[in-house]
Order: structure tokens, then sequence, then C-alpha cells
């Protein structure tokens, strides 16, 4: 019988050595992120990669692709809890209050008609984005997203070669390439998960060349094309299911021919014709793909 406790008392003890090594490790690993981020603001590009590097290896050891390794949701549980209590109606002082928090940032928004929307930094790994109804209410409840926040250092005046920016996991969140100070050659931003956000191409310090942008899944968003600054040729915008957005027809940053939209349903929303940024003709439809109005325009006035 005493044998049997003793071999109890024996495994309990293993159990708490383990659980007490694994609490050391993820202090040590908390302890060398802070100071990996903090290397992240270093001015050289050689420092900045290598704590990237090491950044990017602790946080792979505890697979939630973020800095917050304490957390195995990164504090999604945490953040989805505050964010469930903005209902429609409230003002948004009353939403903002609720989401308070040591890192909270206004990240910019935008309006349109009668509503804007606005997204909020709530720490280093999300993000959240409120629609209100002008000027102040809550319109619909807000979306959470999972965004790791990033660093970028200014590059010295004058500096050429490739100059890069980290997300706090460790993350590339920029690969811009310089000459004499100015953009020249392909520079391109990163998804926090690794996928690239778009690419384009600069002339010194002017775009010029293709133009393509990525969802977070690596799915194409548009393509398009710059010439000496200005839109040129062929945009086309896509949903996230890879169903057609938009088209539409540039010459040297103006409309020019064929213009469309689609419903995400598949469904043509409307289509225009254009000629030097003049419209010439237009269509629209319902979600259902029925004729709403056809109309001409002639100098830029409707006449039929």
């Amino acid at each position: 019988m005493n044998r049997f406790i003793v071999m109890a008392v024996a495994a309990v003890t293993l159990a708490a050595g383990g659980t007490a090594r694994a609490a050391d490790t993820l202090a040590e690993d908390e302890a060398a992120i802070a100071k990996h981020i903090q290397t992240l603001h270093d001015p050289s590009n050689e420092v900045r990669e290598a704590a990237a590097k090491s950044l990017r290896e602790i946080v792979a050891k505890y697979g939630n692709g973020t800095s917050n390794i304490r957390e195995k949701d990164a504090g999604e549980a945490r953040w989805q809890e505050k964010v469930s209590q903005i209902i429609p109606g409230m003002t948004k002082a009353e939403a903002l209050n609720v989401l308070r928090s040591p890192e909270f940032s206004n990240l910019g928004g935008f309006g349109s008609g009668q509503s804007h929307s606005e997204s909020y930094r709530l720490d280093s790994h999300w993000t959240v984005t409120i629609q209100y109804r002008n000027p102040d209410k809550v319109l619909a409840r807000p979306t959470l997203s999972k965004k790791e926040s990033g660093i970028y250092v200014t590059p010295p005046a004058h500096y050429t070669g490739t100059w890069n920016g980290w997300y706090v996991n460790g993350q590339k969140r920029d690969e811009m390439h310089f000459k004499d100070g100015k953009y020249d050659g392909v520079c391109a931003h990163y998804h926090d998960n690794g996928e690239k956000s778009y690419e384009q191409h600069y002339v010194n310090h002017v775009i010029d060349g293709p133009d393509t942008g990525w969802y977070r899944d690596g799915k194409k968003m548009y393509v398009g094309q710059y010439r000496k600054g200005k839109q040129h040729g062929q945009w086309i915008h896509w949903y996230s299911d890879g169903q057609k957005q938009a088209e539409r027809n540039y010459k040297d940053g103006t409309l020019d021919g064929f213009e469309a939209g689609w419903n995400p349903n598949g469904q043509k929303r409307f289509e225009h014709h254009y000629k030097d940024g003049v419209r010439i003709n237009e269509a629209a439809w319902n979600e259902q793909g029925v004729l709403q109005y056809k109309r001409e325009y002639k100098d830029g006035k409707l006449v039929k």
C-alpha cells in the first residue's frame, strides 16, 4: 500500500514540476518577445530582420500566429465578450467606452451617404470596425478582426536598397525598394499571416506598372495598371469568394470605355460607357437581374 502512495506522490510531484517548467518557459518567451518587438524599432535593417526571425520562431511554438502566446485564442474570447455588448442604437461614446484599453487607437474610417464606418485597434492583435448612422449612432453589430500591429521605421535620407517593416509576430509587413531616398522598383505590403497584400511598381517615386492586391487567404482582390502615376488600361476587382465585383477601363487616369459592377450573387448591377471621362450611356439592374433603366448622354447631358 505504501508503495502505491509513494508512486502517486511522485507522479503529482512530477506533474507539478512539469507545470512549473512550462510556466517558466512561457515567462521567458514573453520576455524575449517584448525584447525582440522593441528591437523592431532599430534603425538597422539587418538587426530588425534578425529580431523578426526570432519572433517567428517563438510564435511558432504556440500555434495562434500572434505574439500573445499566453492566451491560446490570442484574446479573441475576451474581446468578443466586449464587442458583443455593443448593440445598434448605442451612441459612439457609449460603444467606445466599452472598448477602451491601454492600446486603444482610432485607425480611421470612411463614409457613404447617411452612414460611416470607423476601425479601432484594441491591442497589438485585434481590431474592430463599427458602422455608424450619422452622426454617432451604432448602426450594426461591430466586426472583430485579428490583425497584428505593424512597425515601420523610416529609412535614412537618400537611402538606396531594400527596406523592410515587420509585424509584432515577426511576419514581414513591407518590402520597399529605394533609390536615393525615393521608391524605385517593386514595393510590396503583406498581411500579418505572411500572405502578400499588394504589390506595386515605381520609377523614381512615381507609380508605374502593374498593381495587384490579394485577400488574406491569397485570393486575388484586384489587378490594374498605372502609367506615369495614373491609372491606365483595365482594372478588375473581385469579391473574397472570387466572384467579379467590378471592371473599369482608364486612359491616363480618366475613365474611358467599359465600366461595370456585379452583385455578390453574380448578377450585373450596372454598366457604363465613357469617352475621355464623359459618360455616353448607362444601365442598371436589380439583384434579380431585372433591368431598372437605360440612359444615353450627349456631351455629358442626358438625352434619352
